[in-house]
């Protein structure tokens, strides 16, 4: 199944069983929300795979906020509160961004560099907007990074591009922007998570050069282009 359609499958079965837990509860043989498990699932998915296992801790305060506010009643009982209120969802909602924004700052901005290679050529664009031009005279791999900014991607001397080159795109709370020459055949395979990606369609002539795009995008844009 892709991963479009996660979320729409999810708030289906959420409103069938909102209704199922309500006509369940009126009958008072349940008192336990089953949407709110339904909800949870994804989330409780994403903190794990996503932020334990694949070592993103800054994805981990959202999630875990969200799953607290959808939980707080139930934690409030659990503890002896009777007003079901544990703490103001304001402060717990702050807390959250602040978490994230200093997480997210530590794990793109100082330490992020360490996995490109010599051989790699990378480009990063912070908090700003940047143009980058690619000389496919000798492009090879090439990696562009944009945290909190827009990047804009153009190719110089396309004629003199052979092929089968990569291009590595880190795009994290930013905007990238990847205007390919219309005959070039592109294979784009960009992660993304809590943002959105789109490929412009095209139809490449028979022979025409691949360029691969591949990285991820963590709540941001990214946009592929032909001109």
């Amino acid at each position: 199944m892709k991963r479009k359609y996660l979320w729409p499958i999810t708030l289906v079965v959420c409103g069938v069983l909102m209704l199922i837990s309500a006509i369940i509860s009126s009958a008072g043989l349940v008192d336990f929300p089953l949407y709110k498990a339904v909800i949870a699932i994804p989330f409780v998915a994403h903190i794990v795979v996503k932020g334990i296992i694949g070592k993103r801790f800054y994805t981990i305060p959202i999630p875990l906020t969200v799953l607290f506010l959808l939980f707080e009643e139930n934690i409030a009982k659990c503890a002896g509160v009777d007003s079901g209120d544990l703490i103001s969802n304001w402060i717990v909602i702050l807390a959250a961004i602040l978490i994230f924004i200093g997480l997210a700052f530590i794990t793109f901005f100082y330490d992020h560099n360490d996995e490109d290679s010599e051989e790699v050529k990378a480009t990063k664009n912070n908090v700003s907007a940047s143009v980058k031009y690619i000389n496919c005279h000798d492009f090879v791999h090439e990696t562009v990074e944009c945290n909190m900014g827009s990047s804009k991607v153009f190719f110089s001397n396309a004629s003199e591009y052979e092929g089968d080159a990569t291009l590595k795109l880190n795009c994290n709370m930013g905007s990238i922007v990847v205007c390919v020459p219309a005959d070039w055949d592109v294979d784009a395979k960009i992660d993304n998570h809590m943002g959105s990606v789109k490929v412009d369609d095209n139809t490449p002539i028979e022979g025409a050069k691949k360029l691969r795009i591949v990285g991820e995008n963590n709540m941001g844009a990214v946009h592929v282009k032909f001109n």
